[in-house]
């Protein structure tokens, strides 16, 4: 099993090799771009509130949302903070 940083790495290579745009994504999303770039560079840990949220839809975490960041997430609400 992939290691918390290999997993964020493996995404950051699919943003890369797709030639998406992290902030699209996370405007596409309703996320804030530097919230992502903190989940994704292990600066939130995405335990709760927001960083949660993007940590679900990255796939880097279970949850409600998508495990894969190709797919469409559903919005958070955006009453939750990181």
């Amino acid at each position: 099993m992939a290691t918390s940083a290999e997993k964020r790495e493996e995404i950051k290579r699919w943003f890369e090799d797709n030639g998406v745009s992290l902030t699209d994504w996370a405007a596409e999303r309703g996320f804030k771009r530097n919230q992502v770039y903190d989940v994704l560079n292990g600066r939130a840990a995405g335990r709760r509130g927001m960083a949660h949220h993007i940590a679900v839809a990255l796939g880097l975490k279970p949850g409600a949302g998508t495990p894969d960041p190709t797919t469409p997430a559903s919005k958070p609400d955006p009453d939750l903070d990181s």
